[in-house]
Parts: C-alpha cells; sequence; structure tokens
C-alpha cells in the first residue's frame, strides 16, 4: 500500500470519514484507508509502524499516529504532510504530480506533453480513475445481482406457498362464506388482507435482519486493499420495501383462481 506525501493545504484531495464529513490532514499523524483499518483493526489515536522499502531508505521503520480513518473505495493509500515526515528525519523526493486542468483542451495538452517525457512512467486524470472505479463495480456487480433474484425468486416462492397452503387448509372455511351468500371479490379481498399484513410484518422483522446479513457479506468480501460501502440508504429500503409488497400483489392475483374453483360440496363433507 502506498505513502502519499502531500502539503495540508491541497484543495486537489479530499478526505471524507465514513460518514461522508470532510476532515483534514495536518502535521500530527497520519491518515489511515478504511479498509486497512477495518482489516487491522486500528482506531483514531493509535499508532502504526510505516515500513520505508525505498534503497535510499533501508528498510527503516518509524511508528506514527493515526491522525483519522479516511474512506477510500478505489486505490487506497496512507496520507501524511511534509512536515510530519520530516519530523522523523526523512527526506523524500516527489514522485508524482497532481495538477488541475482548466478545461478539455488544457488537459490534452498536458497528457501530450508529460507522455513524451520518458521519465514519466504513469499519466492519469479523473476518467482513469472513474473506469478504475467501475471495473471495481463490475467485479462485485455479479454476486449483489445474484443475491438479489435470489431474493426476489424466494419471496415470491414463500408468499405463493404459503398462500396456497393457507387456501387448502381453509376450504372449508371458505366455501361456508360461499354458501353464506359471500361474493367472490369479498372473499379475495379477506385473502388479500390477511397476506398484507402478514407482509407488514414479515417487512418490520426482516430489515435489521436484512441489514445485518448485509454487512456480514460486504465484510466478507472486503480486503485491506478494497473497501466496499457497507451502509444501506433510504432508497434502498423504499426499493426493497416495494418490491415485497409487489410480490404479495402478483401472489394475490395468482391465487384468485384458486379461490374459484372450491369445489362448496366436497369441502363442506364431514372429515370424520
Amino acid at each position: 500500500m502506498g505513502l502519499v506525501i502531500t502539503e495540508k493545504e491541497n484543495n486537489l484531495i479530499q478526505y471524507v470519514d465514513d460518514n461522508g464529513d470532510r476532515i483534514g490532514l495536518n502535521n500530527s499523524g497520519v491518515l489511515v484507508p478504511k479498509s486497512y483499518a477495518d482489516e487491522y483493526r486500528i482506531a483514531e489515536g493509535d499508532s502504526i509502524g510505516i515500513k520505508f522499502t525505498a534503497p535510499e531508505f533501508a528498510n527503516k521503520t518509524v511508528d506514527m499516529k493515526v491522525l483519522h480513518i479516511s474512506t477510500q473505495y478505489s486505490n487506497p493509500s496512507f496520507y501524511i504532510t511534509p512536515s510530519y515526515l520530516m519530523s522523523f528525519g526523512i527526506d523524500y523526493n516527489p514522485t508524482s504530480l497532481l495538477v488541475e486542468a482548466d478545461s478539455t483542451t488544457v488537459l490534452t495538452n498536458i497528457r501530450t506533453y508529460f507522455e513524451q517525457d520518458q521519465q514519466v512512467e504513469t499519466v492519469a486524470d479523473k476518467s482513469d480513475l472513474k473506469r478504475s472505479a467501475v471495473y471495481m463495480l463490475k467485479q462485485n456487480s455479479f454476486v449483489f445481482i445474484l443475491f438479489i433474484i435470489s431474493a426476489v425468486v424466494l419471496s415470491f416462492g414463500t408468499i405463493y406457498t404459503i398462500s396456497s397452503i393457507n387456501i387448502y387448509e381453509r376450504n372449508r372455511e371458505l366455501a361456508t362464506l360461499k354458501v353464506l351468500g359471500y361474493p367472490r371479490n369479498k372473499i379475495n379481498r379477506l385473502i388479500f388482507f390477511e397476506n398484507m399484513i402478514l407482509t407488514t410484518f414479515a417487512v418490520v422483522v426482516a430489515l435489521p435482519i436484512g441489514a445485518y446479513l448485509y454487512k456480514l457479506a460486504v465484510n466478507a468480501m472486503a480486503s485491506a486493499h478494497q473497501q466496499i460501502p457497507d451502509q444501506v440508504n433510504l432508497v434502498v429500503i423504499v426499493i426493497s420495501v416495494s418490491t415485497a409488497f409487489t410480490l404479495t400483489i402478483l401472489s394475490n392475483l395468482l391465487i384468485r383462481r384458486k379461490v374459484t374453483q372450491i369445489n362448496m360440496i366436497e369441502s363442506l363433507k364431514s372429515t370424520e
């Protein structure tokens, strides 16, 4: 994992914590990526040993104070200021340059200039970083899509099966309602409201359990070199709840035929 040395007044690099709030860099500590902190259980205020493997540093190791835990989803790095590094008696020569371009034309000229210099190894801009982030998301998207499809199929199958069993076990009751003159639509409405109440109860119970299982899955796939968002926002919750009720409505529409096919004479026969 790399170490980035930059001035604290650098406005081109922004640091945020786990809640998305801005954090600053100063001369009293190092910013540690959250993926690394989670992997090795590091907290703010701890001291960590950083080893400089470059030949000119002769594998020197220094203990640095953890200033903040920084959220970094792609290419995580440690961040310190030159002054803090020099407080350990270590001098350095910059190996990278971060510049800001006012327009696309200026950016093209800058890339062309540096790409022609044989001493420059790599030139990257925001579009390159965006492609790297998209690639990281695609690596994990298949797993999450598979989870979503499996959850939808399983939910629909469960709701439909429970509704079918409910109708089968209540054949006598439903047949009695038919004999007493209850309209078919009223019987369907009764079953519909019962299923909606069950779905509401299931949603209330499933939301905290689902959030917990999601965090477990994220922790299992995350590593020191990759951080995955572990927070479930309100939009995702609303979509999940809406999907659950939509599946319930669809299931109710499919079991209407079962209510229509109830044989009143056979159902009312004594089972003794």
